[in-house]
């Protein structure tokens, strides 16, 4: 199948169009695939007002892609990474190794709400960021910034993922009534700059509420050929 991507727009400090916020037509082959063209959410316009957990991961001129309170993985050194992270009031518990870090963050004013932290290092610069989250982020509030993902793969029972190949980001959503995708499905886990292991369950993103059209195109996998990434 022919994918064809068309970048919208670049980012800025304020106002951030994702890489991913892409147009896309696909052109069926021999596969059932139907041809659409995704519809770009609005840019968004990071203020104030914005809850906590959103605000971390505002971009900037050094920063384009997915960034976490200005750690780029991938490009942030490690040591950079350790002094962002000990600059901030709402990081606690940090674990400091040769190849990684481990912490936690509390992203509002109280400490109610508490996400791992794990960034990985590789040859001196922070390689890999895992957010482990306790339903603090939903998919809506996630899309709403960083823009449609390019693919989806259902999970075996109530799990699924979607998939951002250009931004190299994987979130791991949790889908307790097995309806969704919908925009109220809770966040458990995202991933960036950790490659999905080859899977034949990946498909192409369609938009919220049609989990029968999934269904349809693409086999679940079963528990036996199911594997999450691991970290």
């Amino acid at each position: 199948m022919l994918i064809v991507f068309v970048l919208l727009a670049g980012c800025g400090p304020s106002a951030f169009v994702p890489r991913s916020m892409l147009t896309v037509t696909l052109i069926p082959s021999l596969s059932p695939y139907p041809t659409f063209t995704r519809t770009p959410f609005p840019t968004h316009v990071f203020r104030e007002t914005d809850p906590a957990i959103i605000k971390a991961f505002r971009p900037s001129a050094t920063c384009p892609n997915v960034c976490w309170m200005g750690i780029h993985p991938g490009t942030t050194d490690a040591g950079q990474a350790v002094a962002l992270l000990k600059r901030s009031t709402n990081i606690q518990e940090m674990s400091i190794s040769d190849n990684r870090v481990l912490a936690k963050w509390f992203p509002g004013s109280t400490q109610d709400v508490s996400v791992g932290v794990l960034i990985e290092f590789s040859n001196g610069m922070a390689k890999s960021l895992t957010l482990t989250l306790a339903k603090s982020l939903s998919v809506g509030e996630f899309l709403s910034v960083m823009g449609e993902p390019e693919e989806i793969e259902l999970g075996y029972d109530t799990d699924y993922i979607l998939s951002y190949s250009v931004l190299h980001t994987i979130i791991h959503v949790y889908d307790g009534y097995r309806y969704g995708p919908f925009p109220n499905d809770s966040i458990y886990e995202i991933t960036v700059n950790i490659p999905l292991e080859e899977t034949r369950y990946l498909q192409s993103w369609l938009g919220y509420g049609r989990r029968q059209e999934y269904l349809s195109l693409k086999p679940m996998p079963t528990p036996t050929q199911y594997q999450y990434p691991i970290p």
